[in-house]
């Protein structure tokens, strides 16, 4: 027999939708692919961040040092551009 255990986040969701055939219905999958997962997928958990009202920690935990390694790093300061003084080189 497979151990289907859920993870304490993936039961959290299943809760603020009501039931596995809701959380399918609002991610556009089927119930039997919802019935499979031990937790949530990680494709789906900006979509049910933003609908539940939290951070994609709360969902799936695991990934924080995923989601923190990519965040952007600021660009560099562009170096200063320094012109010719034309009325230097201008031949009249």
């Amino acid at each position: 027999m497979l151990n289907r255990t859920r993870t304490p986040e993936y039961q959290r969701v299943i809760e603020h939708f009501g039931s596995g055939n809701q959380l399918a219905k609002f991610l556009g999958v089927s119930r039997q692919a919802v019935s499979f997962w031990r937790r949530i997928p990680e494709v789906h958990v900006n979509k049910l961040a933003a609908e539940m009202g939290v951070e994609r920690e709360k969902i799936r935990p695991d990934l924080n040092h995923v989601w923190r390694d990519s965040q952007p790093k600021p660009a560099p300061e562009p170096a200063p551009v320094r012109l010719p003084d034309v009325r230097k080189t201008w031949p009249f």
